[in-house]
């Protein structure tokens, strides 16, 4: 799996069980939300940058290809090394979709705002605190998500 999408699914399941726990228990983990809020930007940030990075790693390998001018085996742990099945060709990365990208970043997006629509409702903070927070990571706010 890619450090990306695994590092967005982790944040994103630490956040799902926010939505579930009472009131009181989320008071104290909001007490942290500086550190939740830092963890989803730095989610995004990695989400929108994949690719920049992809292209940085798969040159770097190329290059290494290009100037060794000799057969490059993967490296097998069961033969501690290089072992006769290999082609002395090696396995390039695979670029993610971006499509897989776009939709762990809306459900990251849909985890933070969960948390955030939460914590107002359960009157944690104020409706200024929730405008800046959503602002601050480009999400519209659902009037029909909020209590009364």
């Amino acid at each position: 799996m890619i450090y990306t999408i695994e590092k967005a699914n982790l944040i994103i399941e630490q956040l799902a069980k926010f939505k579930s726990i009472p009131s009181y228990k989320l008071s104290g983990h909001f007490a942290n939300f500086g550190f939740w809020e830092v963890e989803v930007k730095s989610a995004l940030k990695a989400i929108d940058e994949h690719y920049e990075r992809f292209k940085i790693m798969s040159n770097g390998q190329l290059n290494y290809i290009d100037n060794h001018g000799e057969p490059i085996h993967d490296y097998f742990n069961i033969c501690d090394g290089v072992c006769e099945f290999s082609t002395g060709r090696p396995i390039l990365p695979k670029r993610i979709v971006n499509s897989e990208l776009k939709e762990k970043r809306i459900e990251l997006l849909n985890s933070y705002y969960g948390l955030l629509v939460r914590s107002f409702n359960s009157k944690i903070i104020d409706k200024d605190q929730l405008q800046k927070f959503c602002f601050d990571v480009n999400i519209s706010i659902d009037v029909n998500d909020l209590k009364k």
